[in-house]
């Protein structure tokens, strides 16, 4: 059976032609500023290689389908014109008809794999097709959604590991739900300056009673610790086991399960903690949760940054579940550096510490506090 893949037009395949050698940030500014040739449909521009990445898919024998945001077949044509004019692989463009809405769409054609931009510029998850598809077709469908004039160049070239895209992190979400308990009992009651002297470095660097965003907060002990310094917090982590026992173990902290990818606090930062927990991500998520903590911390507010330091990505045993495969990504200084410099952070300050106790990963743990 053929795998049919639906691809979003614009924003994720295509774009207004002055888009071309703009930051991706820069194009959305365009759009939401109407930049004049982002209503010319006619002279839009493939995002990226996004028509090499789609003839890959395709020869590998998957049938491409377009979704555009346009309701008349007239502007549509023009859609085709560009599709054909840069020889995106044939296949049949849809569009919103008779009242319909992006998840009619979908729900009538039930894609194996839905390719999407988070639609920042118009207002983002609302504006997304999955986010209305009815859950029991939504589990027949692979979402995959990219920044808006991000690009495809990140995705998976094969298609299997299209299909499996992401779904390393939420393994190793559903590992900590699975190990939150014994987690909180090997590393809660941690009080040692060796074991402190991250937590300690990053407070030297804020004033009492700043406000600390924890990200991948876990079971709370950072947050707990930064009030108990005289820091206000609040965190967030994927795990909902974990986000259970913080909400115990400190009822006076704000705690939600919330995607450090999109999450938004609830007052600006002056801090960013992220803390032994961006290591789960692939690079595109972990560049992705980034660039959101640039969007809510404060202008010269620091982020601390712990993560495995080696290189290249592996799957290894959970330490607390023997035989059950985790997925890291470790980064070199020098990788994290580049990675931090994208997005304006300037690395100010680093330790590093090996591993203290036999439940840890086997690696040196690297601090990095940039602004």
């Amino acid at each position: 059976m053929t795998m049919k893949i639906l691809v979003f037009l614009h924003g994720t395949l295509i774009m207004h032609k002055n888009a071309e050698g703009k930051l991706r940030e820069e194009r959305v500014r365009q759009v939401e500023n109407k930049e004049s040739s982002v209503l010319d449909y006619a002279s839009y521009i493939p995002v990226g290689n996004a028509v090499e990445k789609l003839k890959f898919w395709h020869k590998q024998g998957a049938e491409i389908l377009y979704l555009s945001s346009h309701e008349t077949a007239q502007d549509v044509e023009e859609d085709r014109s560009v599709l054909e004019k840069y020889n995106f692989p044939k296949g049949q463009i849809f569009f919103r008809q008779n009242g319909e809405s992006y998840k009619d769409i979908a729900e009538k054609i039930i894609p194996d794999i839905l390719i999407e931009d988070d639609c920042e510029s118009i207002g983002g998850e609302k504006e997304m097709t999955i986010t209305f598809v009815k859950p029991e077709i939504k589990q027949k469908i692979k979402s995959i959604v990219i920044k808006e004039f991000g690009g495809i160049e990140n995705l998976p070239p094969n298609l299997n590991d299209l299909l499996k895209y992401g779904d390393k992190n939420k393994k190793a979400v559903e590992i900590y739900d699975r190990i939150a308990e014994e987690y909180s009992k090997n590393f809660d009651s941690i009080d040692s300056e060796s074991d402190l002297v991250f937590l300690n470095t990053f407070l030297a660097h804020l004033k009492p009673n700043s406000y600390i965003v924890d990200i991948g907060c876990g079971t709370g002990f950072s947050a707990g610790y930064f009030v108990k310094r005289g820091m206000r917090v609040e965190g967030s982590d994927l795990s909902s086991s974990m986000i259970s026992i913080a909400k115990r173990n400190y009822p006076q902290i704000p705690f939600s399960v919330a995607d450090m990818r999109k999450f938004s606090p609830k007052e600006k930062a002056d801090g960013v903690w992220a803390g032994y927990s961006l290591f789960h991500f692939e690079q595109e998520d972990f560049e992705e949760t980034i660039r959101q903590v640039k969007t809510y911390l404060k202008p010269g507010g620091i982020l601390g940054l712990v993560m495995q330091e080696g290189e290249g990505e592996l799957e290894r045993d959970e330490p607390f579940l023997p035989g059950e495969k985790i997925y890291l990504h470790l980064y070199t200084e020098e990788q994290l550096k580049t990675i931090l410099s994208q997005y304006n952070f300037k690395i100010f300050e680093k330790k590093r510490k090996t591993p203290l106790h036999p439940n840890e990963f086997p690696y040196d743990k690297l601090l990095l506090i940039a602004k």
